[in-house]
């Protein structure tokens, strides 16, 4: 009969296998030992930027915005660690990112987004939808 209660948590420096060795010692000495391994990868950030609807065009939702600038940076320290651009549809994948905490700047020509557009974004994530302004002239 077992139990459970203690966490352990690791972080690991980077992609691979690794073994994981878990070992029970109940209060007489007696001990069991399993060990198991883990497959880490490197992740992507998924999303899609949009512009406002231009009424002049009878819009009246936001619509895709694509060749936008979208540059991934590391929470902590803001280094800039890759950047990609929307396609036609206003869609980007960021990948090849280690597990981590990111931010997203994003920056078109004629559209303005806040800064970061999004934050605290953890990887093999979907962050929905980036909706930008008109940028001042």
């Amino acid at each position: 009969m077992g139990s459970s209660g203690a966490t352990f948590t690791h972080t690991y420096k980077g992609p691979g296998t690794y073994t994981i060795t878990h070992k029970a010692l109940d209060a007489t000495g007696q001990q069991a030992v399993r060990t198991c391994a883990v497959t880490l990868r490197n992740v992507a950030i998924r999303g899609r930027v949009l512009r406002p609807a231009d009424p002049a065009r009878g819009e009246t939702t936001s619509q895709p915005l694509g060749s936008a600038k979208i540059e991934v940076r590391e929470a902590v320290t803001q280094s800039i660690v890759n950047t990609v651009y929307t396609s036609g549809s206003g869609r980007f994948t960021a990948g090849s990112l280690k597990p981590g905490t990111y931010d997203l700047f994003v920056s078109s020509r004629l559209y303005a987004f806040s800064e970061p557009a999004a934050s605290g974004i953890v990887p093999i994530a979907d962050v929905g939808d980036i909706t930008g302004s008109a940028a001042a002239e």
